[in-house]
């Protein structure tokens, strides 16, 4: 069963549409069904509610799985009108005595997604939209040249590809609300894909192609509302969404084909989900609106209860694990809603053991756990850290560290930065190949979204980028270098101007190209680097290009030297390009 909200901004009416969708056992008579909306002050429905209009009986035809229905009326059936607040709408659905003997009555009422404002008993219409807002974020990157890339979801159906200071790389247009975006690494060979869920079609889960947005690789429809899901990589993994229908749903779809593979139903609104590694194998870790505010640990191949779910929890908002103390068994960050906006770090395999907990700092949208920055290699080998998002969709960015090792675990506070924009995503991982795991975060900033890249002071170090490459790790894996033309460049010993290894070009013929690429992201300054060269002059050469542009050549006898060229802001790619003539060979060619 699922209860959504629309705004209809011709009318300013607010449009509630409901939809019951029957177990697959057919019927063979006319049933009817009895509909009622209420309002209440809290998350649980209690028939003292307030009722809004009087019950509705709705024919279900014989043969028929489901109905659908759209309630914009605003009479209530009390003397008594609710007081200014906010209220919480549900719909209860009561079957009659000739339905169907397969009808789920023992999960009969949904809330709707959203709170709405009353006003001496009236539901004021909200204001239309001006601009369309952002709905959902993750950042992937992108091959061959790890490019790190914004996937932007809108309230208006709009897919967008942004680089980092949120320059539009690609659109896609013509969906409706996007709830949900995730990344993984798929299939075998493995493969980048990205994970879409959209309101269009009764609920779609379409797969995409990072390369080509446009075009889905294949979708699922009529699941119902989703707000999150969780992948589990592999050559035979499945992916995991929470849904609004049959009370609250968890489905296991296969990776490659959107098969389903399980449902389990009546866990109340999904809002988080994450996967826990354990010693008895991987757990999915739900967090649902249930019982106060629920987390429950699922075996991810059953969708059984692998221990018992914790509850009274308040809403949840995010979940992250990892195991920092390294024990074979992860611990799970739980954010929520209670007492003003709790952070806990609770400990398996049972997770009833709260290692420690932060409370007041108010709704947590964006979080990851793991290590952070040079900081996390310096200190203790039991160092976890906590990167977060508080006050309202964010604004507010804070980093925590916990000793694990010690008797008395505690979060203590170590950076915070503020008046930021709404932050929408978070995730501490490798940005710049250098082996120091950073925070990437999207937040809002002008124009659209922007991914910064931050330490574990959170300052950008990207203003001092890390841009030495000396070639002594003795291959090319401190870069994301890419290699083009008849030949591959290679790093080598007997020629080098400092240290022990250089990169020298490939071994061509005539007519031949070979060229040597990086792609980076940069700030206004200079590139500067040492070349030698020994080839024909004035017909072989060796030239170096920024973003295709020509900076400079040479060619025929020419020891080491130091050149440098000016470099703007933005991704930039440099390009070192050795190619020969029809003819003659000269020097070390």
């Amino acid at each position: 069963m699922e209860l959504s909200q629309t705004l209809t901004p011709e009318t300013g009416e607010i449009q509630y549409s409901y939809r019951l969708q029957l177990n697959p056992s057919s019927h063979s008579v006319d049933c009817y069904y009895t509909t009622q909306l209420y309002l209440s002050p809290d998350r649980t429905l209690s028939h003292d509610d307030f009722a809004l209009f009087s019950p509705l009986d709705t024919l279900l035809p014989a043969g028929a799985i489901g109905f659908s229905s759209t309630v914009t009326r605003w009479f209530y059936t009390d003397t008594s009108l609710p007081a200014t607040g906010t209220y919480y709408v549900f719909l209860e659905v009561t079957p009659g005595l000739d339905a169907p003997p397969d009808t789920d009555s023992s999960n009969n009422s949904t809330m709707a997604p959203n709170p709405i404002q009353v006003e001496n008993g009236i539901v004021p219409p909200p204001p239309s939209p001006s601009e369309p807002t952002l709905t959902a974020a993750t950042v992937i990157t992108t091959p061959p040249a790890g490019q790190s890339i914004i996937v932007a979801g809108y309230s208006n159906g709009v897919l967008e590809f942004r680089d980092w200071r949120g320059n539009v790389l690609a659109r896609r247009e013509g969906l409706k609300e996007v709830t949900a975006i995730t990344r993984a690494i798929v299939g075998s060979p493995p493969r980048p894909r990205l994970f879409m869920a959209t309101t269009d079609l009764g609920g779609t889960l379409r797969a995409i192609d990072p390369v080509n947005i446009d075009q889905d690789l294949i979708s699922h429809t009529n699941l119902g509302r989703i707000e999150a899901i969780q992948v589990r990589s592999g050559p035979d993994g499945s992916l995991y969404i929470g849904t609004s229908d049959i009370g609250g749903a968890l489905r296991k779809l296969n990776v490659l084909t959107l098969a389903h593979e399980g449902v389990r139903g009546t866990l109340g609104r999904i809002s988080e989900m994450t996967s826990v590694h354990s010693a008895s194998g991987d757990v999915l870790a739900v967090g649902t609106d249930k019982s106060g505010g629920s987390v429950y640990f699922i075996d991810m191949d059953t969708l059984e209860d692998m221990t018992t779910r914790q509850q009274n929890l308040g809403l949840i908002h995010a979940l992250a694990s990892a195991d920092m103390d390294r024990d074979g068994q992860a611990e799970l960050v739980i954010a929520s809603d209670a007492d003003g906006g709790s952070i806990q770090l609770r400990e398996g395999p049972s997770f009833e053991n709260i290692r420690a907990v932060r409370t007041g700092f108010g709704e947590t949208y964006a979080l990851d756990y793991g290590s952070l920055g040079a900081e996390s290699f310096a200190g203790s080998a039991d160092s976890a850290w906590i990167l977060f998002s508080s006050e309202p969709k964010g604004g507010s960015l804070n980093v925590m560290v916990a000793d694990l090792g010690a008797s008395i675990v505690k979060l203590q506070d170590w950076a915070t930065r503020r008046d930021l924009g709404p932050i929408h995503y978070a995730e501490l991982h490798d940005f710049y190949m250098v082996g120091i795991p950073l925070a990437g975060v999207v937040w809002e900033e002008g124009a659209g979204p922007v991914l910064h890249v931050l330490d574990e002071n959170l300052t950008d170090p990207s203003i001092v980028p890390v841009t030495n490459e000396d070639f002594e790790s003795g291959d090319f894996s401190r870069f994301p270098w890419e290699h083009s033309g008849n030949a591959d460049w290679a790093v080598t010993s007997h020629e080098k101007n400092a240290g022990l290894f250089s990169a020298e070009s490939g071994s061509i013929s005539h007519n031949e190209s070979t060229a040597l690429d990086v792609r980076l992201q940069c700030v206004s300054g200079n590139i500067t680097f040492y070349r030698k060269v020994s080839c024909e002059p004035n017909f072989d050469q060796l030239a170096f290009f920024i973003d295709g542009v020509p900076q400079g050549t040479w060619s025929g006898e020419m020891e080491w030297a130091e050149v440098s060229f000016a470099v703007t802001e933005g991704i930039r790619t440099f390009t070192w390009t050795y190619s020969k003539d029809n003819s003659v060979s000269r020097g070390d060619d």
